[in-house]
């Protein structure tokens, strides 16, 4: 997996959260290399409370700035913690079964990474832009625009 530094996409709330989902998998990765079921039970609860975090802090950052492709990202989100929830319980059931370990150790990293490079970046240059064009205009002395009815 990329350092978190790699997967930096220039928002600080959102990099410093992603530092935090990168220890948690370097914590998986050490906990399935060293054969713990019970601590590799522990790293995924980890990984699990950060990344419901973070993900709540993305989607309130795309409600604030009406991102157009919410949905779709929340979306996304939706689906990796399924997934999660899923290995979660594959390693309850299963132990650290090859498969299971793999998933952990494979997919885990790669969807988190795909994440960050096609969904995270794009918001946070969004972001990035419609924070630009909020400071032009306070700096014009132009008032704010009439914010925007949410979708629901």
């Amino acid at each position: 997996m990329p350092s978190a530094r790699e997967l930096g996409v220039g928002h600080e709330l959102i990099d410093a959260e992603h530092r935090v989902i990168v220890r948690w998998v370097g914590e998986l990765r050490e906990r399935v290399d060293a054969g713990d079921a019970a601590a590799t039970a522990a790293a995924l609860a980890g990984l699990w409370d950060a990344t419901v975090g973070h993900f709540a802090s993305e989607e309130a950052i795309m409600e604030e700035f009406a991102y157009p492709e919410r949905r779709a990202h929340a979306g996304a989100h939706q689906l990796f913690l399924g997934d999660l929830k899923e290995l979660i319980s594959e390693l309850s059931e299963r132990g650290l079964a090859e498969d299971v370990a793999a998933w952990a150790k494979v997919r885990v990293p790669e969807w988190i990474t795909f994440h960050i490079e096609t969904n995270d970046a794009p918001l946070a240059r969004f972001v990035q832009r419609r924070t630009a064009e909020r400071l032009a205009r306070v700096i014009r002395g132009e008032p704010a625009p009439a914010q925007k009815p949410r979708d629901a």
